[in-house]
């Protein structure tokens, strides 16, 4: 981050990045503060939208009018993150192109993370798929969101992010 600080902060200003994706402690980083207040201010200030990811403390999506925390996915055990930002981000944007509001969106990220987080190697689809009928009765999505819009886009990008992990 310190090397290309001033970059990323300029596309980030310009307009040319639209969505920010980052961790807490990359978001200290590119503003340069411990205080997560001041920088999630200083993301708002430079950013059209930002996403922050918490661990076990979920999600922050930020945005210049509005902050909404999102708690994260309850898991049985933390084994391996490798891979927890980039299926967060998947499922982040699987909602956000079905036009799920943020905080659905941050929820479907919540769940694709928590998922990759329990286990080393092959990510656990079926495991995966029967999380989801309670996940849409708790939150406000379509009732029918299986039928509505399916779990291809997630479930292929979840293989491809896996199989990258496997070949490391």
């Amino acid at each position: 981050m310190d090397r290309y600080r001033g970059e990323f902060l300029e596309l980030m200003r310009s307009g040319t990045v639209d969505l920010v994706f980052a961790n807490e402690a990359e978001l200290h980083s590119l503003y340069e503060t411990s205080d997560f207040d001041t920088a999630l201010a200083q993301l708002r200030a430079d950013a059209k939208l930002g996403v922050v990811t918490r661990s076990e403390k979920g999600c922050v999506v930020a945005s210049t009018d509005r902050v909404i925390a999102v708690p994260a996915f309850p898991i049985e055990r933390m084994v391996d993150t490798t891979g927890a930002g980039d299926l967060f981000a998947a499922g982040f944007l699987f909602g956000l192109v079905r036009d799920a509001d943020y905080e659905n969106a941050g929820r479907l990220g919540a769940l694709a993370a928590a998922e990759v987080i329990q286990h080393i190697g092959d990510l656990n689809m079926t495991r995966m798929m029967s999380a989801l009928p309670d996940f849409t009765n708790d939150v406000d999505l379509y009732p029918d969101m299986m039928k509505k819009w399916g779990l291809s886009f997630l479930i292929n990008t979840a293989q491809t992010l896996e199989g990258r992990r496997s070949r490391r």
